[in-house]
């Protein structure tokens, strides 16, 4: 087998020459990025506090800004969808 030739291009010994061969079926384009929701717990001596959202930036800077009140970090939980 030394040539072969199809519509899409044609084959040469074992390598596949003709750009309509990588055109012909592309792929799906990929699905979007799983978005999740986080939810922070800061307790003190006597209350707690909890902040949900989809940005870990927003539940940091939360929890920098309850530190500075005197609250300290007991847990970061991703909630079901």
């Amino acid at each position: 087998m030394d040539k072969v030739t199809y519509s899409g291009g044609e084959i040469r010994g074992r390598a596949v020459y003709g750009t309509e061969v990588w055109n012909r079926d592309p792929l799906p384009p990929p699905s979007p990025p799983k978005v999740y929701t986080y939810r922070l717990l800061v307790r003190n001596n006597q209350y707690e506090a909890q902040a949900s959202s989809t940005s870990m930036e927003e539940l940091i800077a939360f929890n920098l800004q309850m530190r500075e009140l005197g609250y300290e970090f007991i847990k970061l939980e991703r909630l079901e969808d």
